[in-house]
């Protein structure tokens, strides 16, 4: 009976650091790659001149900067479902971009409101507006 205790204990060992060591190559690729860093750099200087709703209507779904918004926006998304399946290290990347991910969401919350609206779809960015709200919270709800 000991040696099963210790065996699973070994294994789910294994299985957390599995998924911080996946965390920090994660959040390692992002500070390197160069769509991420572009997608990024584009959303900051869009919001920055006020203009990031703009890109919401179907008009201007298909430009550039929108695809570079959406990227940067879909980049929390996965991040988010990354952590509820136990991929991402919940706390590892709370500690590294909790204030972050605040700081987006606020800023993109007008643009995904307007997109939803636009596309009838309010599933649009919901795993990333979730994930925001319990970094703002400071309780872990539905991220354990």
């Amino acid at each position: 009976m000991g040696a099963i205790a210790v065996a699973m204990v070994a294994i789910c060992m294994q299985r957390q650091t599995a998924r911080a060591q996946a965390t920090l190559n994660h959040l390692a690729k992002m500070e390197f790659d160069q769509d991420f860093l572009h997608a990024k750099k584009t959303f900051l200087e869009i919001e920055a001149n006020g203009e990031l709703i703009k890109y919401a209507d179907r008009s201007s779904a298909h430009t550039k900067n929108a695809r570079y918004i959406r990227l940067y926006l879909n980049h929390f998304e996965l991040v988010s479902l990354g952590i509820q399946h136990k991929i991402i290290d919940y706390d590892i990347f709370k500690r590294w971009n909790r204030k972050t991910v605040q700081l987006v969401w606020t800023a993109a919350w007008p643009f995904v409101n307007k997109l939803r609206k636009e596309f009838h779809n309010d599933q649009l960015f919901v795993e990333f507006e979730e994930l925001a709200k319990e970094f703002g919270s400071g309780k872990r709800r539905r991220f354990r």
